[in-house]
């Protein structure tokens, strides 16, 4: 199969995500990460929504936790095996903590 690899950035994408990079760390200093800043960001409207006990306050610290917890917490990829003889149907929940792809096993 020809092309790029799959979940490759194309390149215009790449130079806008590091011209963004390049433009944080001017900003912010060298060592600075967005997802360092997401997690002091989420941390603070969690205490804000513990202070007031607002619903809304609530709300945005559910959004921005949920937020932080798509880079820290592997996602579970549904996989279905059929047995194709309208017998067997087995579906799979599985997480993978190294990045690697799933792929469906043999049953």
């Amino acid at each position: 199969m020809a092309g790029r690899p799959l979940g490759s950035k194309n390149k215009p994408r790449r130079a806008l995500q590091q011209a963004i990079e390049a433009r944080l760390k001017r900003l912010y200093g060298k060592d600075f990460s967005v997802i360092e800043s997401l997690a002091d960001s989420a941390v603070k409207i969690q205490a804000i929504a513990q202070q007031t006990d607002e619903i809304a306050d609530h709300q945005q610290a559910v959004t921005a936790m949920n937020t932080l917890a798509r880079y820290l917490v592997p996602q579970l990829k549904a996989t279905e095996i059929t047995t194709g003889d309208d017998g067997l149907t087995v579906s799979i929940q599985r997480k993978k903590y190294d990045g690697s792809a799933n792929e469906p096993e043999e049953v």
